[in-house]
């Protein structure tokens, strides 16, 4: 009797988790990373996340992770900080800049465009937003983004393919097409 008991009340937890519409909520929660998306690729890791400041600025923001270089030096020791480029604050604009960073792939070597970022530091984001210069580069496989960015004392530089982007859009439509309500 006991058993069958603890049986029904679990059943009952259960169901009543499964009954809940909206589990994907990225507002309300200032300070906290909310991550939407994550994609691997050529052993370096990009994730799309939300990020609501302490005064209610919302954003989503495509995490380029450490930088890669530190011009002028063999070794980079900045592992914590990553930059963070402004994507917009709805999916649907998340979308369209992702696409419109595709684009600027095709742009020729040396093109420069400026983008709206800031500094991410573990897991959250400083409040200074400051531009990510990104050059076109051509290299033997083909175009990637260099995204330069200023701190305090140096400069960082992270590199970005185009394929790392498309990766990061098929997922975006996937968890779209999964959460229609995400917003």
């Amino acid at each position: 009797m006991k058993r069958l008991l603890i049986c029904c009340a679990a059943l009952i937890c259960a169901t009543t988790l499964f009954a809940q519409k909206n589990l994907v909520s990225t507002h309300g929660h200032p300070g906290v990373r909310w991550e939407i998306v994550t994609t691997d690729f050529n052993e370096s890791q990009y994730q799309l996340f939300s990020f609501e400041d302490k005064d209610g600025t919302f954003g989503y923001y495509l995490s380029l992770g450490p930088a890669s270089a530190i011009p002028g030096t063999f070794i980079v020791f900045d592992q914590i900080r990553e930059t963070c480029l402004y994507m917009g604050t709805t999916l649907d604009e998340v979308k369209e800049n992702l696409q419109s960073l595709i684009e600027f792939f095709n742009y020729e070597a040396g093109t420069t465009r400026e983008f709206p970022a800031r500094i991410g530091v573990v897991n959250t984001l400083q409040t200074e937003q400051r531009p990510a210069v990104a050059v076109v580069q051509k290299r033997l496989f083909g175009k990637r983004l260099v995204f330069t960015q200023e701190n305090e004392k140096y400069s960082t530089q992270t590199y970005l393919r185009k394929g790392a982007v498309k990766s990061v859009l098929t997922n975006l439509k996937i968890f779209m097409k999964m959460h229609p309500n995400a917003q």
